[in-house]
């Protein structure tokens, strides 16, 4: 078994279903060229600008989605801090469970990953094009994922 002690550093996996989900739900948005290419199935060239400007956008996309969800979760404690939303039991607990309420959202929020996400994103999209909900992806013959 392997256990990863900086798996936070690994970032997105920027094959082909990420981006085509990414595409789909309007995170990623090609140029008419490439959108013409990828919705032809026409083959990219590996290592080609059209191939490069995908994967570099879906890492930084990613990236990007990940800081979102971190902040979400940060601006939810906060919230909770204030006195809005769901406390256990109706009551406003005291500050033991306040801290302990907020180290939570704090560990929720650090557990947020480029890898985690690209897991539920890549699932996400593997049952969205069974479904047959998502578009062409884009297509490069490499060995290389």
């Amino acid at each position: 078994p392997c256990h990863f002690k900086d798996i936070q550093s690994l970032t997105t996996f920027a094959d082909y279903r990420i981006p085509q989900l990414l595409r789909h739900l309007g995170v990623l948005r090609y140029d008419d060229d490439l959108s013409s290419k990828v919705d032809s199935k026409q083959e990219l060239m590996a290592g080609s600008m059209d191939e490069l400007y995908i994967r570099a956008s879906t890492v930084v996309a990613v990236e990007k989605l990940v800081q979102l969800v971190r902040d979400e979760l940060l601006s939810m404690c906060r919230a909770s801090d204030d006195g809005v939303g769901v406390v256990e039991d109706g009551e406003g607990g005291d500050e033991n469970e306040k801290k302990m309420m907020k180290t939570k959202c704090k560990i929720l929020a650090d557990d947020v990953s480029a890898v985690k996400l690209d897991w539920y994103l890549w699932n996400l999209g593997e049952q969205m094009d069974r479904e047959g909900k998502l578009g062409p992806h884009h297509r490069v013959r490499t060995i290389f994922y």
